[in-house]
């Protein structure tokens, strides 16, 4: 009886190991598996401060640490913003009596090298007059910039037939920036008042008949990004204007009969920045 019990075993065990060899191909159960959300909400952005603080940038360049030196620009605060207004500033010309062109001298700007916030006073970067926003609304972003300017004054004494005249408008846009260094931004921006390549437009002297400078085309937006009208020909963020002086696209026209004096005659920008276009 000993005896075959062992062999009861034995072929007991071969049995099971004949069976479990038979379903060694049966297919594996599908792993568990579920889903979970990440939220996050977005709102407008109601900040800005100042220059350098709210997003200025080298038009053309994702570099954001640029400062404007005070009497060189101006910017406001709220989601739809100017981070740049350009202060125009001609200097010390002579009286012709033929009239003339006079050339705005190049912005200053300071850039952060090191990191510094802000940067050395004599870390200085001349940059051709640029005018910028930033939309940080998250709506539609559609915006127009417009500007106008009174006439040119000394006390009493006024400049009445002199003007400020732009010449070229080049856009950039930060977004477009990011994906390509210069990139073109004519299909995302437009200049309606500068439409004319080398042709002065005047900055009239009667708000009511602000010029458009800078617009967001039709179905197109600007959103989450800062835009830039810079007023030259040809520009690229990465040009050297160290050794010039004037920018010739922005320029004061006095013309032949006006009677300037002896005096600092000032005129006062108005840049206008609205969501309805």
């Amino acid at each position: 009886m000993k005896k075959i019990q062992v062999l009861s075993g034995l072929g007991a065990c071969a049995i099971a190991l004949t069976l479990f060899a038979g379903t060694s191909t049966t297919a594996q159960a599908a792993p568990l598996s579920e889903t979970t959300d990440a939220t996050v909400t977005f709102d407008e952005n109601d900040g800005g401060v100042n220059p350098g603080d709210n997003g200025l940038i080298i038009p053309g360049s994702p570099d954001e640490n640029i400062y404007v030196p005070d009497g060189e620009g101006k910017s406001t605060t709220g989601p739809l913003r100017f981070t740049n207004i350009p202060a125009l500033k001609f200097g010390t010309v002579k009286i012709k009596s033929t009239g003339a062109n006079y050339e705005s001298q190049m912005s200053l700007y300071q850039k952060s090298l090191d990191g510094k916030v802000p940067p050395a006073a004599d870390a200085k970067l001349k940059i051709p007059h640029f005018v910028q926003v930033a939309d940080e609304r998250g709506g539609t972003g559609q915006f127009e910039v417009k500007v106008s300017a009174t006439t040119f004054t000394s006390g009493t004494k006024e400049l009445k037939n002199s003007r400020i005249q732009l010449y070229n408008g080049e856009v950039r846009n930060s977004s477009l920036d990011m994906v390509s260094k210069d990139n073109d931004a004519t299909a995302l921006l437009e200049t309606p008042a500068l439409i004319a390549k080398n042709t002065p437009v005047t900055i009239p002297t009667e708000a009511a008949n602000s010029i458009s400078i800078l617009k967001v085309k039709a179905g197109q937006s600007a959103n989450a990004s800062i835009s830039s009208v810079v007023f030259s020909q040809g520009y690229t963020s990465d040009a050297d204007y160290s050794d010039v002086s004037t920018n010739p696209y922005v320029q004061l026209n006095v013309p032949q009969g006006e009677q300037p004096e002896k005096e600092t005659y000032t005129a006062t920008l108005t840049w206008e920045l609205s969501d309805t276009i």
